[in-house]
């Protein structure tokens, strides 16, 4: 198993030069091997990440995820950390598939952006409660990593509702998601 904090000796184990396929990765360093990688770097498990990594870390109930995480989302307020997308839309910290106006990074968000309020104010806990009561969402039989991994499967759930399209953006990220 790859330990320390660099990746070195699985560049030197693979070769440096090439690209290598993370099928290959883990035929050499195995399961623990690909688990290090997310508890060696700064790997955010949403988007592709989450879809690539998830199958090798332990999964949690969408209960437990929301237990341990009470609580508002500060990530979505917070100007030290954010994007703006190729439409000049604020992308709030690491939030990908949040899509608001430029005019919303930093302020409080209220009425006008419902979902990404309620996501601020109350956390993963009111998203999923509404996503269940309201529009049938179903959780994964296997759980979810982290409160990302939820909150990204939830919204992705709501936009195929036609549900806060004006807040959920761009619809080809979700479209792209497995």
């Amino acid at each position: 198993v790859p330990s320390g904090t660099t990746y070195l000796g699985e560049l030197e184990a693979l070769g440096a030069d090439a690209p290598h396929p993370l099928a290959e990765y883990s035929a050499r360093f195995g399961e623990p091997g690909l688990r290090s990688i997310v508890a060696r770097s700064y790997l955010h498990l949403a988007g592709r990440a989450a879809s690539v990594f998830v199958p090798h870390l332990e999964r949690r109930s969408p209960e437990q995820v929301c237990a341990s995480n009470p609580g508002g989302c500060g990530e979505l307020t917070d100007p030290g950390q954010f994007r703006v997308d190729v439409h000049g839309r604020h992308v709030p910290g690491l939030c990908t598939g949040i899509s608001l106006p430029l005019e919303a990074l930093g302020a409080e968000l209220g009425p006008e952006f419902p979902l990404s309020s309620m996501l601020s104010r109350e956390g993963i806990s009111a998203l999923y409660r509404l996503a269940v009561e309201q529009y049938g969402f179903a959780p994964e039989p296997g759980g979810y990593v982290s409160k990302c991994h939820l909150c990204q499967q939830v919204r992705r759930h709501l936009l195929s509702q036609g549900q806060y399209a004006q807040e959920l953006g761009p619809r080809g990220f979700y479209d792209e998601l497995e």
